[in-house]
C-alpha cells in the first residue's frame, strides 16, 4: 500500500490504556557505517547524532546541523557522499506488562530502499524496496518492563555514485531496481539526491497471532442508487490455521452512520492471505475535487475473530470516486 496505514489505538501509560500500538517516531540515533568493521560493530568513539524519523537521511543531518542546507544552491553536488555510505539508525524502548499476552510484532510502513534489522543485537532479517514492510513477529524477543535496543543498518545502493545528470555517469545500466526518476537524479532540474531512511511511521503492534494490515477499498462503479466497492486487507498469521471470521462494517464519517455490514468466514493460514470482498454501497455521498464539490469520507472497518475472540481491529478512510 503506498499511502499511511491509518493508526490504531495509541498505547498510554496508566491502568486504564488498551492501546495496540506504540510509535517509535520521534528521536533516533544516527552515525555512519564503519566499513571496515563487522557489521552491527562500531568504534566505542562513535559520534552518535540525535535525529528525528521517519525521514530521509540527508534531511535528518540537516535538521541535526551536522550538513549545510540540502536545497541551497549547488549543496546538493557537495552532499553525494551521503547516499555512498551506510547508515546505522537505534532506537530504545519498553514494551508495557499488559501485552504479555499479546503476539508482539514490529512494523516498518516504509524503509528507503534496502535494510538490515537487529534486535538486541541479534538480526532480524532484510527489507529491499520502498512499500511493503518490512513486518518481524519479536513476541520472543522481548519482555514486558525491560529496555531493547532496535537498531537498523541502512545499505547504500551499488549503483555509480555519480548521478545522470553530471557528464561522466555511467547510469545507463543501473544494478538496482529503484529507478533514478524516483530521486529526480535523471532530471536536469532540481536538488537530487539517491534518497534513503525511514521514510513512513514505525510500529510495535500487540495484536492476537492473526492481524489484518494495509485495508483497502476500491470504487468500481457508481450509478444512480448504488456503488459498487471492493474491499481488500491483509491476514497475517504467526500461529495455526483456524476458522476465521472478518466483520466488516462502513460508517459514513459525517454522521457516524453504519451505512453496510458484513461477515466473511473463511480459513486463516498459517502465514499471508488475503481478505476480498465486494460490497454493494446504497445512496453513496461521492467525493469531488476541491472546488468541485464536497469531500464526504467512509471508514472501513474490520474485526478479526476467532469463535468469540476479537485478535484484532483495523479501520482505513476512503471516498467514493471512479
Amino acid at each position: 500500500d503506498t499511502v499511511s496505514v491509518q493508526a490504531r489505538r495509541e498505547y498510554t501509560t496508566g491502568p486504564n490504556s488498551n492501546g495496540s500500538q506504540i510509535s517509535l517516531d520521534g528521536d533516533w540515533d544516527i552515525v555512519e557505517a564503519d566499513e571496515t568493521l563487522p557489521p552491527g560493530q562500531f568504534p566505542s568513539s562513535a559520534a552518535w547524532i540525535k535525529v528525528k524519523m521517519p525521514g530521509p537521511v540527508q534531511y535528518a543531518l540537516m535538521e541535526a546541523g551536522k550538513i549545510p542546507n540540502i536545497w541551497y544552491g549547488d549543496n546538493f553536488e557537495r552532499l553525494q557522499w551521503i547516499q555512498q555510505r551506510d547508515w546505522y539508525l537505534r532506537r530504545r524502548f519498553t514494551i508495557p506488562e499488559s501485552w504479555r499476552q499479546s503476539t508482539v510484532r514490529l512494523r516498518f510502513d516504509g524503509m528507503d530502499y534496502r535494510g538490515v534489522v537487529a534486535l538486541d543485537g541479534q538480526i532480524l532479517g532484510a527489507h529491499e524496496g520502498e512499500f511493503g514492510g518490512p513486518t518481524f513477529d519479536v513476541t520472543a524477543q522481548v519482555t514486558p518492563g525491560k529496555e531493547h535496543e532496535l537498531m537498523v543498518r541502512l545499505l547504500h545502493e551499488t549503483h555509480d555514485p555519480r548521478p545522470n545528470y553530471f557528464a561522466d555517469s555511467a547510469n545507463g545500466k543501473p544494478k538496482v531496481v529503484k529507478p533514478d526518476a524516483e530521486d529526480a537524479e535523471s532530471y536536469q532540474w532540481g536538488n537530487r539526491y539517491r534518497s534513503m531512511g525511514l521514510y513512513q511511521p514505525i510500529r510495535l503492534i500487540a495484536t492476537g497471532p492473526a492481524y489484518i494490515e494495509a485495508p483497502f477499498v476500491r470504487t468500481d462503479a457508481v450509478g444512480a442508487a448504488v456503488a459498487s466497492l471492493w474491499g481488500q486487507a491483509m491476514l497475517t498469521n504467526s500461529g495455526e490455521e483456524f476458522d476465521g471470521i472478518v466483520d466488516a462494517r462502513i460508517v459514513d464519517l459525517s454522521n457516524k452512520d453504519m451505512v453496510w455490514h458484513g461477515q466473511s468466514r473463511q480459513k486463516v493460514s498459517p502465514g499471508i492471505s488475503f481478505w476480498e470482498r465486494a460490497i454493494e454501497l446504497k445512496n453513496p455521498k461521492l467525493w469531488w475535487p476541491n472546488g468541485l464539490g464536497d469531500q464526504p469520507l467512509y471508514c472501513l472497518e474490520l474485526r478479526l475473530l476467532k469463535q468469540e475472540t476479537q485478535l484484532d481491529v483495523v479501520t482505513s478512510r476512503f471516498g467514493i470516486r471512479t
